[in-house]
């Protein structure tokens, strides 16, 4: 019943790993497509590297990038 402000997700470990493998299945969760399979695919493919090298993170986050509200791991 509270707000929720500044980003981030709040939920379950259950419902993390239920987002995690709908991501994995390219947007199908139980034979349904529940996210475009083309926002599925741009998430694993991350955001801009040269945007975050530039930003306030490059520092303490190397080999990361953010695009579509989600930060990605490049290793």
């Amino acid at each position: 019943g509270a707000e929720f402000a500044s980003g981030g997700l709040a939920l379950t470990l259950r419902d993390l790993a239920r987002l995690g493998e709908t991501l994995r299945c390219e947007g199908c969760l139980h034979g349904r497509q529940i996210i475009p399979a083309s926002f599925a695919a741009a998430l694993s493919k991350g955001g801009d590297r040269r945007l975050f090298a530039e930003g306030r993170f490059a520092q303490s986050m190397p080999g990361w990038s953010y695009g579509n509200g989600f930060y990605a791991l490049h290793d």
